[in-house]
């Protein structure tokens, strides 16, 4: 398994930009199966996962603004990324 990855606080919005005081947050659950890093948010409606955990955070910045359309969430979209509380 490899190294567990450094887990931010600090949110950023759905674009990769930094978050606005005021704005949406969701807590990201990320966890380490089989080789790969998945992302859950039941309160964006978020599953998706990656190889790395780098690719992760991108994956889900790529998919946000498509998960505020689909599930009428206001934009910008914040995302907090919590480990595994079981790893």
């Amino acid at each position: 398994m490899p190294p567990a990855p450094q887990f931010g606080t600090r949110p950023f919005r759905a674009r990769g930009k930094p978050a606005p005081e005021k704005g949406t947050v969701f807590n990201v659950q990320v966890e380490f199966e089989d080789g790969w890093y998945i992302a859950t948010c039941e309160g964006a409606g978020l599953v998706t996962e990656a190889k790395t955990y780098k690719a992760l955070v991108a994956r889900v910045r790529l998919v946000a603004p498509d998960l505020a359309e689909a599930n009428g969430l206001p934009e910008p979209l914040s995302f907090v990324f919590q480990p595994d509380p079981c790893a």
